[in-house]
């Protein structure tokens, strides 16, 4: 198996440490010996988590990351990589101003006192600063300085983002190493995971993000508003029902949760043709628990087998069935008298005297089941663009905080590997705290 070997070349201070991407070459350093005795402290497995997490980065997308003094790689605004930090820092700023829309200001500050809101380009004579949220000189200047956590952020979710959606089916086979074995006659076809693996296209650079989506996590698009209803609705005896996104946001009386929109940054849209940037207290993607009766919200696999088009819309509370304001208009414009469609979605309940609103309208990200083929895809969902994609990755590595973890597993199995004359230094990478 090629192995890639990431070198250590350590020099005062740490805080500047770098590392070099090579075949089997380890880089030293006269100051190596010194150093190595620092290896152990918490300030210095930061830094070797960074070098080694850029120096992977920069192998998948075959840019020069852990050379400080190369910063050619924004250059070109139409490569892969350019559009990908870009897209990631969009994504982080919209995610960090849905609950806090002062949070670019308020960490301005902190930039400035650290030093982190000024650039020189070493690759052309030009200086750059931060200024607003979308101006590009400003994740530019951020990303460009080592320390900023700005780019430890866009470095992981990068890594998670490749790791979930760009991987070969050799690659999948050296993490999930018992793959081939499963998937063999010698398993019975009643395994759950053959039954799992069988159903996965292998082929596509999705496996690990389709699996995960439809194996490993539940995962909603979530608009979620609680409360307490009016006392003229409580004593009114008619339970508070919603059937459209206007219905929904007239409930939604905290002017907090109606700035809490789905902006294009954080953007991952059902196929209906509801409005949906339009509807209050967005809360993002978001693992869904199980609950009772399933209704639209199962992952059992032989359920998930059976939907040929995404579940989305307002949740009935009683049935955890959903209903998208599309279905519902549909339903109520009917000319089948037979039939008992329903019309709107009841989101009021009463326990022991006391009523409480609880309306959601949720997108179940899953894929679909062809059943020609037998797969999951995703050809036939609002995800079939490597854009909605890798916005759903992005999503996924912020809330779940193990994925990094996850994804650093997998490039070992690859054979990306940090290599260092100090055992200390070792130990935190093969323990999994690097």
């Amino acid at each position: 198996m090629k192995k890639w070997k990431l070198g250590l070349g350590l020099s005062v201070p740490l805080i500047t440490a770098v590392a070099a991407v090579s075949c089997g070459t380890v880089i030293n350093s006269p100051e190596r010996q010194s150093q190595e005795t620092e290896i152990g402290s918490n300030a210095t497995k930061e830094t070797l988590t960074k070098i080694y997490n850029q120096s992977i980065l920069g192998s998948l997308y075959g840019v020069d990351l852990v050379n400080l003094a190369n910063d050619s790689y924004f250059n070109d605004p139409a490569s892969e990589f350019y559009k990908d930090v870009e897209a990631a820092w969009n994504f982080y700023y919209a995610a960090e101003t849905l609950n806090n829309i002062n949070w670019f200001n308020e960490q301005l500050e902190t930039w400035k006192t650290n030093s982190f809101t000024s650039y020189v380009f070493n690759s052309k004579n030009e200086s750059i600063i931060v200024t607003t949220p979308t101006n590009s000189d400003t994740w530019k200047t951020l990303f460009l300085n080592f320390q900023s956590p700005i780019r430890t952020v866009i470095v992981n979710m990068l890594l998670v983002k490749k790791y979930l959606l760009e991987q070969s089916l050799d690659n999948v086979k050296k993490t999930l190493t018992t793959y081939d074995t499963i998937l063999s006659d010698t398993t019975p076809e009643t395994d759950t995971t053959k039954i799992l693996y069988k159903s996965i296209t292998a082929d596509d650079g999705m496996f690990f993000f389709t699996k995960y989506l439809v194996n490993d996590k539940k995962i909603v698009n979530k608009w979620s508003y609680t409360g307490t209803p009016t006392l003229a609705q409580a004593n009114s005896g008619i339970l508070t029902t919603v059937n459209s996104v206007d219905t929904y946001n007239a409930l939604v009386t905290n002017a907090a949760n109606q700035i809490k929109t789905m902006s294009n940054g954080l953007s991952v849209s059902g196929s209906s043709t509801d409005a949906l940037q339009n509807l209050y207290s967005y809360t993002g993607i978001a693992e869904q628990t199980s609950p009772s009766p399933t209704g639209d919200l199962s992952w059992a696999i032989a359920d998930l087998k059976l939907q040929t088009e995404i579940k989305e819309g307002f949740q009935d509370i009683n049935t955890n069935l959903l209903y998208s304001e599309q279905k519902l208009s549909q339903n109520a414009a009917s000319t089948n008298s037979n039939s008992d469609l329903t019309t709107e979605v009841i989101v009021m309940s009463e326990k022991d005297g006391t009523y409480s609103l609880n309306a959601n309208y949720l997108i179940k990200i899953t894929p679909n089941f062809d059943t020609d083929s037998e797969k999951f895809t995703w050809a036939t969902t609002p995800w079939n663009t490597s854009d909605s994609r890798r916005t759903i990755a992005f999503w996924l590595n912020r809330i779940d905080t193990t994925l990094i973890a996850t994804a650093r597993t997998h490039y070992r199995a690859l054979g990306f590997e940090m290599e260092s004359q100090n055992r200390s230094a070792d130990g935190h990478i093969t323990n999994g705290s690097v």
